[in-house]
């Protein structure tokens, strides 16, 4: 029972809709691209192991990328399981190469193409995030119920070499049988189904997912953007409006609402609130009355006047 669906962050998201925007010239287009890459890769990792997670019990209630912050607390668990007599928190890591992971010293290296490169201890973090849900229950009433983490190495093309004893550092492989292990190890008083759904659904109304604004992060604006309409066949040239339809000059694709991925793209950069001159702009229309007939087209106008916007859907 999925409590709380695997999404895409709105880190994710915001580098996804910029990347096709900035120019490849742009003194950050790399830095952009390589964090996209890595917030990529991250997501592809965690949504790997559902193709294990669908061999449990689909009335087990489990929560995807569960983030808690407030005064109080600050953590955020990639998955998390209710089983009936203990709870499982996974941290996905997505890293590819040659893995070794020494328990004792808490070392993690990992070589690829000849290149050695340290990691942070990787039960450090999952073990913070045990301890904070742990306290985050408990000050809700909540009857303990013991928590076991699990670090899971999700990248396929990952060999891991655990030097010494851990058996939560795992491939993703593996991560069945550990927790048919677990179950064996946590065998006593279960809780009833509906019980660990009403665990599940408190955990969830707290969750607050992150809050990202890469534009003023990388400091960019307006000006460092390609403007413009993106063909949706072709991808790879502005379109022009002509005669009420947005036609590509690369593969001469027509569509009428082209626009309105655009306006999604703006929506996701730079928020719902848009003007009919900054519509115009980042449309590349030539007339501004066109820019305020697409947008009542899709979306209502607010405000006076001269201080009218439009709140994009």
């Amino acid at each position: 029972m999925i409590l709380l669906t695997r999404e895409k962050t709105m880190i994710h998201h915001q580098l996804e809709t910029l990347l096709p925007r900035l120019p490849t010239h742009h003194p950050f287009y790399e830095k952009v691209s390589t964090r996209f890459k890595q917030e990529a890769a991250g997501a592809s990792g965690e949504a790997s192991l559902d193709y294990y997670l669908r061999f449990l019990n689909s009335n087990l209630p489990l929560l995807h990328g569960l983030r808690v912050c407030d005064t109080t607390f600050n953590f955020q668990i990639d998955t998390l399981i209710l089983f009936p007599s203990f709870i499982l928190l996974i941290e996905v890591k997505n890293y590819a190469g040659n893995l070794i992971f020494h328990p004792a010293s808490g070392l993690l290296t990992r070589e690829i193409e000849g290149v050695i490169e340290r990691f942070s201890d990787p039960t450090v973090q999952v073990n913070l995030q045990k301890l904070q849900l742990a306290q985050f229950l408990s000050e809700r009433g909540v009857t303990a119920l013991p928590l076991h983490s699990l670090v899971v190495f999700a990248n396929s093309k990952a060999l891991l070499d655990v030097q010494g004893t851990c058996a939560d550092v795992i491939l993703h492989e593996k991560l069945l049988d550990r927790i048919a292990e677990l179950e064996m190890k946590y065998k006593g008083k279960a809780r009833e189904i509906r019980e660990l759904v009403q665990i599940g659904k408190l955990l969830a109304a707290s969750h607050k997912p992150k809050q990202a604004d890469v534009m003023t992060y990388y400091g960019l604006s307006l000006e460092d953007l390609v403007l413009g309409v993106r063909c949706s066949s072709c991808r790879s040239s502005i379109m022009n409006r002509t005669h009420g339809r947005w036609i590509c000059p690369q593969c001469a694709c027509s569509n009428p609402h082209a626009h309105i991925s655009a306006l999604q793209d703006w929506k996701v950069l730079f928020g719902e609130r848009i003007t009919a001159r900054q519509a115009c702009s980042f449309l590349g229309l030539g007339k501004l009355r066109t820019a305020r007939r697409l947008l009542l087209a899709m979306c209502r106008a607010e405000g006076d006047r001269n201080s009218r916007y439009y709140r994009l859907p």
